[in-house]
């Protein structure tokens, strides 16, 4: 389980978003890429198959504007990723000699707490976006 969140993490800058805008804010802001002749794979199924779930993180995004969409994609990508990692370390040594003279102890305790916010995620690409003027998605 380990090593799953330590590849997850290394993996973090080929984390792929998708994200679909519904009702655009205006005509200028939407790219290119978003105006689609046929829904895409991601849209319809859910997933998209280029990007296969054991190489991947992807997620998508609905909303009234690009920006909000490709936000609740980025959360959405968190939510897949949160990372708590505890670690605790008791060490204990303890030596007596059986004459009595020598007698030593030792006694250490170390505790280690790490996570990830959702701010410190850097390397998330928005691959992908559709916006169907019929349907409003």
């Amino acid at each position: 389980m380990i090593r799953l969140k330590q590849f997850l993490i290394c993996m973090l800058p080929l984390l792929l978003i998708t994200s679909c805008a519904s009702a655009p804010e205006s005509r200028k802001e939407q790219p290119s890429t978003i105006a689609k002749k046929s829904l895409p794979q991601w849209a319809s199924i859910g997933k998209d198959l280029r990007y296969p779930n054991e190489l991947y993180i992807t997620a998508s995004g609905e909303s009234g504007s690009v920006e909000n969409a490709d936000k609740v994609a980025m959360v959405r990508i968190a939510e897949q990723i949160q990372v708590s990692i505890k670690s605790e370390l008791t060490l204990y040594r303890r030596a007596t000699e059986k004459s009595g003279i020598v007698e030593s102890e030792k006694d250490m305790s170390m505790s280690i707490d790490t996570s990830v916010d959702v701010k410190d995620l850097d390397g998330l690409a928005i691959v992908d976006r559709y916006y169907d003027d019929r349907s409003n998605i």
